[in-house]
Formats: structure tokens, sequence, C-alpha cells
């Protein structure tokens, strides 16, 4: 639902077993093995992922859905556990579980806690990997730049769509967080995931940027 997933308390579960368990402990498995000092970690894991349950959501079709056990961000989560691993060169793996003040989990859309947890930790730089080659225009090409104060509008005009919208909006809460540089990448592209993380802009990646004048581009996801 445009991004985000309607989650009920079955759903939940696999959720949490899933990411929190089986996906999570495989990657940090895997860049342990890449020689990686990655740690495992939940929204739940010193409370830097507090959200709240997400209101009922309005679809850009009009429709009003409850998404049931979805969270977002409350804003009001405890980062310094991950701010004491990185100082200590530790790489934090954190399945997108958020926990609310009664302890109950919430299933947190990714792209929505990263660009939290970007804006919160100050990152320099936020990588989105997404399954297209950054945001793509009308003729199936990436757009090199685009300006948040256009965002909008692409979701107004319905070519930004479905997963597109919620990293769009990850991007600008980052962007409005003070992160530096904001990239949507192909998360199929190693060698750009790999640029990307490196501080290189990939021509398969949009970068994001606050306040950059452009002309309107017309994308699709």
């Amino acid at each position: 639902m445009d991004g985000l997933r309607i989650t009920d308390q079955p759903t939940l579960d696999v959720v949490v077993s899933v990411l929190a368990g089986t996906v999570n402990t495989r990657l940090v498995a895997a860049l342990t093995a890449a020689g990686v000092a990655a740690v495992g970690l939940t929204g739940a894991d010193g409370s830097c992922g507090m959200a709240a349950a997400a209101p009922p959501h309005r679809t850009v079709e009009g429709a009003l859905v409850d998404l049931g056990h979805v969270g977002i961000p409350a804003g009001t989560g405890d980062v310094r556990l991950l701010q004491t691993l990185v100082r200590e060169r530790f790489v934090p793996v954190i399945a997108s579980i958020g926990v609310d003040g009664q302890g109950g989990l919430l299933n947190v859309n990714a792209d929505t806690f990263a660009g939290y947890l970007a804006a919160r930790l100050r990152a320099r730089r936020l990588i989105i990997a997404g399954t297209t080659a950054g945001v793509l225009g009308s003729d199936g090409g990436t757009l090199p730049s685009l300006d948040t104060d256009l965002v909008a509008q692409l979701v107004a005009d319905r070519t930004a769509t479905a997963g597109m919208i919620a990293k769009l909006g990850a991007c600008e809460h980052a962007l409005a967080g003070g992160v530096d540089d904001v990239l949507i990448v192909d998360g199929r592209n190693a060698g750009a995931l790999e640029a990307a993380a490196a501080g290189a802009t990939p021509s398969s990646a949009t970068r994001l940027v606050a306040g950059m004048k452009t002309c309107a581009p017309s994308a699709r996801t």
C-alpha cells in the first residue's frame, strides 16, 4: 500500500522471525566472513527504534486503510548504543522492527527506518538500495538528480508509486534531519553499491538534494 505493509498479528510474528532472525543473522554472518565486525540488532535493542502505531493511511487514490501492526519512528529513539558501536568500529545491522512504549513490536518500513536513523545519527550519506537503477524517467533512464521540492509532484502525478513513495519520503526526512548526501541506488548492482559506499555517485543512482533547482522530471518505478 504505497510502499507500506499491512500487518496483522500473525504476519507480524512472521516478520519478526524472518527479519530479526533468519535474514539479520545470515547477513551478519556473511559480513563477518568478509572481515566486517558486524552486530545484529533490531529497533528494540537499546530503544534505538522507538515507534508509534501508524495512523490509518490515506492512499494516493484517496482510500483510508488501517495498516495494523505497522509503526512509524517516534523520534524518541535512543541512539547511544549505535553511536558506541560505530565509535568502536562495529557495523550495526538493524532489522526494521520498532518497539512502542509498552514493549509492543511494530513492523516499520525499512527505508523509513533508515532515513530516521540517518537523521538521528547525523550521517554524512544515506544510501537507499532498491530494485531499480535509482528513480527512472519516462524514457527508462536514471534521473541523475532530483530536487526534494519535486517529490510531492512526482507522487501527485502518480509517476512515483508503491515502494518508491516510501523511499522518497525517507530521503526527504534524512535531508531535513541534516544528512548531507542521499542516494537511491540499484541494490542489484554490486559495483554501484560499492561506488556509493566509497563516496561516488554511480550512473545507476539518483542523488537527492534539498533546494536544488532543476526541471521537473517525469519518473516511474
